[in-house]
Protein backbone atom coordinates (compact mmCIF):
# COMPACT_ATOMS: atom_id res chain seq x y z
CA UNK A 1 0.00 0.00 0.00
CA UNK A 2 1.64 3.60 -1.15
CA UNK A 3 1.45 6.48 1.10
CA UNK A 4 -0.60 8.29 -0.95
CA UNK A 5 -3.21 5.68 -0.61
CA UNK A 6 -2.61 4.92 3.47
CA UNK A 7 -3.30 9.31 3.51
CA UNK A 8 -6.28 8.97 1.52
CA UNK A 9 -8.03 6.59 3.73
CA UNK A 10 -6.79 8.18 7.05
CA UNK A 11 -8.30 11.54 5.44
CA UNK A 12 -11.49 10.04 4.76
CA UNK A 13 -11.88 8.38 8.31
CA UNK A 14 -10.94 11.57 9.98
CA UNK A 15 -13.53 13.26 7.77
CA UNK A 16 -16.16 10.57 8.94
CA UNK A 17 -15.01 11.45 12.43
CA UNK A 18 -15.10 14.88 12.29
CA UNK A 19 -18.77 14.93 10.99
CA UNK A 20 -19.70 12.88 13.68
CA UNK A 21 -18.55 15.14 16.28
CA UNK A 22 -20.73 17.63 14.25
CA UNK A 23 -23.55 15.56 14.72
CA UNK A 24 -22.68 14.88 18.42
CA UNK A 25 -22.75 18.47 19.08
CA UNK A 26 -25.91 19.25 17.75
CA UNK A 27 -27.28 16.40 20.18
CA UNK A 28 -25.91 17.76 23.16
CA UNK A 29 -26.69 21.22 21.87
CA UNK A 30 -30.53 19.75 22.02
CA UNK A 31 -29.79 17.78 25.38
CA UNK A 32 -28.94 20.89 27.43
CA UNK A 33 -31.54 22.72 25.46
CA UNK A 34 -33.93 20.30 26.51
CA UNK A 35 -32.66 20.26 30.02
CA UNK A 36 -32.93 23.72 30.59
CA UNK A 37 -36.14 24.08 29.17
CA UNK A 38 -37.31 21.27 31.82
CA UNK A 39 -35.78 23.21 34.42
CA UNK A 40 -37.64 26.24 33.04
CA UNK A 41 -40.66 24.97 33.59
CA UNK A 42 -39.65 23.30 36.73
CA UNK A 43 -39.46 25.94 38.37
CA UNK A 44 -41.97 27.82 37.15
CA UNK A 45 -44.51 25.37 38.62
CA UNK A 46 -42.51 25.64 41.53
CA UNK A 47 -43.33 29.02 42.54
CA UNK A 48 -46.53 28.97 41.64
CA UNK A 49 -47.20 26.08 44.40
CA UNK A 50 -45.03 27.74 46.73
CA UNK A 51 -47.61 30.84 45.93
CA UNK A 52 -50.46 28.69 46.68
CA UNK A 53 -49.65 27.16 49.74
CA UNK A 54 -48.46 30.21 51.48
CA UNK A 55 -52.13 31.37 51.10
CA UNK A 56 -53.00 31.84 54.56
CA UNK A 57 -56.69 30.52 54.36
CA UNK A 58 -55.26 26.95 53.45
CA UNK A 59 -53.61 27.15 56.74
CA UNK A 60 -51.18 24.43 55.43
CA UNK A 61 -48.30 23.81 58.28
CA UNK A 62 -44.77 25.14 57.27
CA UNK A 63 -43.18 21.35 57.90
CA UNK A 64 -45.81 20.14 54.76
CA UNK A 65 -45.09 23.15 52.30
CA UNK A 66 -43.06 22.19 49.07
CA UNK A 67 -39.02 22.89 49.96
CA UNK A 68 -39.54 23.51 53.89
CA UNK A 69 -36.23 21.64 55.39
CA UNK A 70 -37.66 18.09 56.87
CA UNK A 71 -34.97 17.13 59.39
CA UNK A 72 -36.38 13.24 59.12
CA UNK A 73 -36.00 13.18 55.42
CA UNK A 74 -32.24 15.16 55.55
CA UNK A 75 -30.86 12.42 57.71
CA UNK A 76 -31.65 9.94 55.25
CA UNK A 77 -30.04 12.19 52.41
CA UNK A 78 -26.14 12.34 51.65
CA UNK A 79 -23.82 13.53 49.08
CA UNK A 80 -21.86 10.11 48.80
CA UNK A 81 -21.50 8.72 46.01
CA UNK A 82 -21.18 5.20 47.10
CA UNK A 83 -23.89 5.07 49.44
CA UNK A 84 -27.75 3.62 48.96
CA UNK A 85 -29.13 6.77 50.39
CA UNK A 86 -31.04 9.76 48.29
CA UNK A 87 -28.67 12.46 47.73
CA UNK A 88 -28.91 16.22 47.54
CA UNK A 89 -28.92 16.70 44.18
CA UNK A 90 -30.64 18.41 41.43
CA UNK A 91 -31.83 16.11 38.76
CA UNK A 92 -32.31 19.26 36.53
CA UNK A 93 -29.10 20.43 36.95
CA UNK A 94 -27.78 17.21 36.52
CA UNK A 95 -29.10 16.86 33.13
CA UNK A 96 -27.80 20.12 32.04
CA UNK A 97 -24.28 19.12 33.19
CA UNK A 98 -24.39 16.14 30.94
CA UNK A 99 -25.19 17.90 28.24
CA UNK A 100 -22.42 20.06 29.02
CA UNK A 101 -19.86 17.11 29.50
CA UNK A 102 -20.81 15.42 26.39
CA UNK A 103 -20.67 19.19 24.02
CA UNK A 104 -17.37 19.64 25.68
CA UNK A 105 -16.04 16.29 24.43
CA UNK A 106 -17.82 16.48 21.58
CA UNK A 107 -15.77 19.78 20.74
CA UNK A 108 -12.38 18.29 21.75
CA UNK A 109 -13.12 15.46 19.47
CA UNK A 110 -13.62 17.76 16.48
CA UNK A 111 -10.79 20.11 17.34
CA UNK A 112 -7.99 17.32 17.14
CA UNK A 113 -9.63 15.38 14.19
CA UNK A 114 -9.59 18.92 12.32
CA UNK A 115 -5.95 19.31 13.56
CA UNK A 116 -5.27 15.95 12.06
CA UNK A 117 -6.84 16.87 8.91
CA UNK A 118 -4.70 19.82 8.36
CA UNK A 119 -1.56 17.85 9.62
CA UNK A 120 -2.62 15.38 6.60
CA UNK A 121 -2.98 18.40 4.19
CA UNK A 122 0.39 19.60 4.99
CA UNK A 123 1.99 16.45 4.75
CA UNK A 124 0.15 15.32 1.52
CA UNK A 125 -1.51 17.97 -0.55
CA UNK A 126 -2.92 15.45 -2.97
CA UNK A 127 -4.34 13.17 -0.95
CA UNK A 128 -6.24 14.88 1.32
CA UNK A 129 -10.07 16.41 0.51
CA UNK A 130 -9.84 20.47 0.91
CA UNK A 131 -12.95 21.09 0.58
CA UNK A 132 -14.14 18.97 4.37
CA UNK A 133 -10.95 20.90 5.33
CA UNK A 134 -12.97 24.31 4.48
CA UNK A 135 -16.08 23.03 5.56
CA UNK A 136 -16.07 21.39 8.43
CA UNK A 137 -15.05 25.02 10.59
CA UNK A 138 -18.21 26.83 8.41
CA UNK A 139 -20.34 23.67 9.78
CA UNK A 140 -19.49 24.38 13.12
CA UNK A 141 -19.66 28.05 13.24
CA UNK A 142 -23.30 27.82 11.77
CA UNK A 143 -24.46 24.95 14.42
CA UNK A 144 -22.75 27.08 17.33
CA UNK A 145 -24.01 30.30 15.89
CA UNK A 146 -27.73 29.32 15.28
CA UNK A 147 -27.94 27.56 18.87
CA UNK A 148 -25.89 30.51 20.80
CA UNK A 149 -28.72 32.85 19.18
CA UNK A 150 -31.72 30.40 20.41
CA UNK A 151 -32.77 29.83 16.68
CA UNK A 152 -33.80 25.93 17.79
CA UNK A 153 -36.91 25.02 19.26
CA UNK A 154 -37.59 28.26 21.28
CA UNK A 155 -40.66 28.20 23.48
CA UNK A 156 -43.59 30.36 21.95
CA UNK A 157 -44.91 30.61 25.98
CA UNK A 158 -41.88 31.19 28.08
Amino acid sequence: MDYCSLSSKMQILNEVICYLALLGIVFSIIWIKMAKGSKAWYEIYEGLIAEIENEAELEIPEKYRMGSQNDEVNGKVDCNLFSGNGGKYSVSKLNILIGMVLLFTWLLIIVFHYLFAIYLFETNRDCVHLIHVILLPVFLVLILMSAICNKWAKSSFL
